[in-house]
């Protein structure tokens, strides 16, 4: 039952691991969490102090700031209260900063603190964790919310200088300002996001990436994620009931295309499953459905057709860019290019098991492949 940095594994498929080779877990010393990228110091109320990048020599949180900064709002908004956030709900504010036990994990190669936060009648329960090589910090967090018409959001003030963030969305990202210099940027305090967003100056930038939370905020250097919306209509309970999610916070270098900011935010929404397969017969030791080795593109979706023994492939581009490059499909006898409806537009020529393709910046391609 422990957790372990698995071998790479081939894409859209499998490898068969006899045992895990143990690599070093990060280190946990007083109020110090430190792997091979990063050093955290935490404060007593579970904020993150100090955020040092090893490898760039650098501080990630802004000075006299924490990270992690837990606060609720009053949240009354004029009509529609599960769905409206006013623009006024940051006038009344409180800090969750009352911790009720701290405690240690040591499960293999992650590590980290679990804090428990005690807020009203409210009890907050976050696992701050690392692996042992990764810049990504996890947050798993467990919420037993009573406040009605409180709002719950984790702020995370940056060492970085931006007019802009990048927020993701299906097949894409948007820009929007961090500034409120005009009312059209001030009505823009908070953004729906997917699966992360992204602060970046020209070398270096921090992406907050969510497994199921989609409203965030920025203004200048403050990247925050809306936790809980404790709306009473038209479910007075909807708040109560919330399972168990996490969020994460990656520093890297570069821009998002460089800092691998889409890859981390999809192993978090959809993480690696391990079979035990003992006593199985498995004839070949890894095997993948799909490869590419093109930055920037991916392979999104895989399905059944809708009325032909074939599969549907989704190929996205998601950096902005053109792209040439070589699908490689080992098992396929096939490939057509379709439409949304899934008609045949034209046969794609396959040699050797690739297939070559284009996409322009942003271009979904659907691919329908006969094994």
């Amino acid at each position: 039952g422990k957790t372990f940095v698995s071998p790479l594994i081939p894409p859209m498929g499998y490898r068969l691991i006899e045992g895990f080779e143990e690599n070093a877990a990060p280190l946990l010393q007083g109020d110090v969490l430190e792997n091979e990228a990063i050093r955290i110091r935490f404060s007593p109320d579970g904020g993150i102090l100090s955020l040092w990048d090893k490898k760039e020599k650098r501080e990630v949180v802004e000075k006299g700031k924490e990270l992690n900064q837990l606060i609720a709002y009053e949240d009354r908004p004029f009509q529609y209260d599960n769905w409206e956030l006013a623009p006024y709900y940051k006038e009344k504010s409180y800090r969750v900063d009352k911790v009720i036990r701290r405690e240690e994990i040591r499960d293999g190669e992650r590590v980290g603190f679990a804090f428990i936060h005690s807020y009203c009648h409210s009890t907050i329960r976050q696992e701050i964790t690392v692996l042992g090589n990764s810049r990504r910090i996890d947050f798993k967090t467990e919420i037993e919310w009573n406040e009605p018409h409180q709002i719950l959001k984790a702020h995370f003030p940056l060492n970085l200088r931006v007019r802009e963030v990048r927020y993701d969305i299906q097949f894409g990202s948007i820009l929007r300002p961090s500034t409120q210099n005009d009312p059209w940027e001030s009505a823009k305090f908070e953004v729906c996001g997917h699966k992360w967003a992204d602060m970046s100056e020209h070398s270096y930038g921090v992406a907050l990436l969510n497994d199921g939370k989609y409203g965030y905020g920025s203004l200048e250097n403050d990247l925050s994620l809306t936790l809980i919306k404790g709306g009473s209509f038209p479910n007075p309970n909807a708040s109560k009931t919330i399972p168990a999610f996490t969020y994460s916070l990656l520093p890297h270098i570069g821009g998002y295309e460089d800092g691998n900011v889409i890859e981390e935010a999809t192993l978090l929404n959809r993480p690696l499953k391990a079979l035990d397969l003992a006593g199985s017969f498995v004839k070949e030791v890894s095997c993948s459905l799909v490869s590419l080795q093109e930055k920037g593109v991916y392979v999104d979706r895989v399905k059944r057709a809708e009325d032909k023994e074939s599969y549907i492939f989704r190929i996205v581009e998601e950096h902005g860019d053109h792209h040439a490059f070589s699908l490689l499909l080992p098992f396929v006898k096939k490939a057509y290019l379709v439409d949304l409806m899934e008609n045949r537009v034209k046969e794609i020529p396959i040699s050797n098991g690739q297939i070559s393709l284009e996409l322009a910046p942003f271009e979904i391609c659907s691919l329908e492949v006969c094994l």
